[in-house]
């Protein structure tokens, strides 16, 4: 009885499985799988259509502007032509350039259409080669000059007389590469600073009227004292506002005064005789040349050509101090100051560093004027007219 129990519910069992069995594979193919496939194929078709619409909404790719012309060096010196030549009143100046470039393209075109049949030495090329040198010297603005001023190309320097200067330094076979590399870095420092007072000359007409006085007298009238400077600066008042008229003032102060400096300075460093002495600064060689005049002992001589070195040190690095302090707060005056779109904060740090260079420059200038003082106190009991006062 027992036995047969045990088999019937084995039977019932087994029956059980086969049945869910069977429930399985029939679920498989209930509607609800089509239901999951059509899911599947609908999301497939909001995605492509999804596709499509971003594709539709991207926006497309702006075709380049066309180019004026087919030459990209006659292209390149037009499009540098219109960032230099962009004011109202240069529109009659850049007509004229596009007119010139026209010509040149033409000539290049037809050289191109020759092809191998024109070598470099052929008459169309040397004719091309003229036309363009000619229009570099008629706008001389575009002439793509190099940024390195050698002992063959002065072609950096635009200033006549220091074109003369330069010229001299080929000559100086005692100087050593440090010496030339040195001079280098001069005349391009006063080749900026030329450059600057053609700029402000052109740009600035309270700088050019006191340009017209000369820096000799602004120099005369700062000796004198703030009185004197407001007695020349009222005549500016009436036509021009006062923070314009003492911005332009401090401008031509310096840049004036720098001009007129580089101009001595270089003559000294390429007089063969004054470099021969040894010194380059043109104050200590005078300073030396009054010591050899005065009755100093060969003794006192060498012990004051001693202190000159030590001065001339000094002095070199004062200059160097001055020049950075300088050129500082001519970028905060005229281009950080008159950015609007520069925050607050960074145009106030930029103030307290010119501030600060400003105060160190000063600091050290009143030092090296010390001993300047007592180097003319050994020579003389007056300072002569021929050597500053101030420094």
């Amino acid at each position: 009885m027992k036995s047969f129990s045990l088999r019937l519910l084995l039977l019932l069992a087994v029956t059980f499985c086969i049945i869910e069995s069977l429930s399985s594979k029939y679920a498989a193919r209930t509607p609800e799988g089509e239901d999951s496939k059509l899911d599947a194929a609908e999301k497939m078709k909001k995605w492509r259509e999804q596709r499509i619409k971003d594709r539709a909404e991207r926006p497309k790719p702006q075709r380049p502007q066309p180019k004026d012309f087919s030459s990209p060096r006659i292209q390149n010196i037009w499009e540098t032509a219109q960032k230099k030549f962009s004011k109202e009143n240069e529109k009659d100046t850049l007509a004229e350039i596009k007119k010139d470039l026209t010509r040149i393209s033409t000539m290049e075109v037809e050289l191109r259409k020759k092809g191998n049949e024109v070598n470099e030495n052929s008459e169309e090329v040397k004719k091309l080669r003229e036309e363009l040198k000619s229009f570099f010297e008629k706008h001389e603005k575009l002439n793509p000059r190099p940024n390195k001023l050698t002992l063959h190309n002065d072609s950096v320097l635009l200033d006549p007389h220091l074109k003369e200067l330069w010229a001299r330094v080929k000559y100086m076979n005692f100087l050593q590469d440090k010496d030339i590399q040195e001079l280098t870095g001069e005349f391009l420092y006063c080749q900026d600073q030329i450059n600057a007072n053609n700029y402000f000359l052109n740009e600035d007409k309270i700088y050019s009227d006191l340009n017209e006085l000369g820096i000799e007298t602004i120099s005369g009238v700062l000796k004198q004292g703030n009185d004197s400077v407001n007695e020349l600066l009222q005549q500016f008042y009436s036509d021009h506002d006062k923070e314009q008229v003492r911005r332009a003032f401090d401008m031509f102060k310096s840049v004036a005064k720098e001009v007129s400096l580089c101009y001595e300075q270089l003559d000294h460093y390429t007089n063969d005789s004054l470099r021969k002495e040894g010194f380059k600064e043109p104050l200590v060689s005078k300073l030396w040349r009054e010591a050899e005049k005065s009755n100093m002992t060969k003794l006192e001589l060498q012990a004051f050509r001693a202190e000159l070195e030590a001065f001339q040190h000094r002095l070199g690095k004062q200059k160097r101090m001055e020049r950075q302090s300088t050129e500082l707060e001519r970028r905060f005056v005229y281009k950080v100051q008159q950015d609007d779109k520069l925050p607050h904060p960074v145009k106030m740090d930029m103030a307290k560093k010119v501030v600060q260079m400003k105060e160190e420059s000063v600091s050290r200038k009143d030092e090296v004027m010390k001993l300047y003082k007592s180097l003319t106190a050994k020579l003389f009991t007056v300072i002569p007219k021929h050597l500053p006062d101030e420094l």
